[in-house]
């Protein structure tokens, strides 16, 4: 081996190391999931209270009953919209969304009722816009999920 060396010191590379390695614990890896599940229901409601897509923002379509009754599209009795929920896991991973039969048809849009006579809008109300991950990796909550307990 030669007899010199070359020391570099880069800032904030320790403090990288070391919340890298904190990715890897499952606790926070779950703690991080959770938290962005939060977030989505936050993104969910707001769709709900304006209306609109989550992912691209424009207004939903107006339902025929919302539009007659002078009721909020995609409410009629909240039931839909309460049943969205999240689960974390300690993977990292997470599901975001709704048991109810019908959600699918609003998500997506498509034919529905008796013999597919109904043509359902799609009226996203799941999903984020293009930005929100980024957005989210640099929230303060997420740098404190990953400070030494």
């Amino acid at each position: 081996m030669a007899g010199t060396a070359i020391s570099i010191e880069i800032d904030g590379f320790e403090e990288a190391l070391r919340k890298l390695n904190a990715l890897t614990d499952p606790k926070v890896l779950f703690k991080l999931a959770d938290f962005a599940g939060f977030e989505l229901k936050g993104l969910t409601n707001e769709a709900f209270e304006r209306g609109k897509d989550p992912v691209t923002g424009d207004k939903w379509e107006p339902s025929r009953r919302a539009s007659n009754s002078g009721g909020q599209t995609l409410w009629k009795r909240g039931d839909l919209f309460k049943s969205v929920q999240h689960e974390a896991f300690s993977d990292g991973s997470l599901l975001h969304g709704s048991n109810k039969i019908y959600a699918r048809i609003h998500q997506e849009g498509g034919q529905a009722g008796r013999n597919k006579k109904v043509t359902i809008p799609q009226r996203r109300f799941l999903g984020h816009p293009d930005d929100w991950l980024p957005k989210l990796l640099v929230m303060p909550e997420v740098g404190q999920l990953l400070e030494p307990v």
